[in-house]
């Protein structure tokens, strides 16, 4: 899913059990992410950097990488 649909966000506020982050606070953490080397979006779509940190997000079962 898109990091700015309401969807994904209801999931990650589901997942740290809060509310659901503001589409700006997505954004600014994925420029924060991106600043320090852990995520692009070099065909378009955000991807994690290191292949094993996004295996490891992937098992925890809450959020799609």
């Amino acid at each position: 899913q898109r990091p700015f649909s309401q969807p994904f966000r209801e999931r990650v506020g589901a997942a740290l059990r809060e509310a659901p982050p503001s589409a700006a606070q997505v954004q600014a953490a994925l420029r924060r992410l991106r600043r320090l080397g852990v995520a692009d979006t070099p065909l378009g779509e955000w991807t994690l950097a290191d292949a094993e940190f996004a295996a490891w997000i992937r098992e925890d079962g809450n959020l799609a990488v």
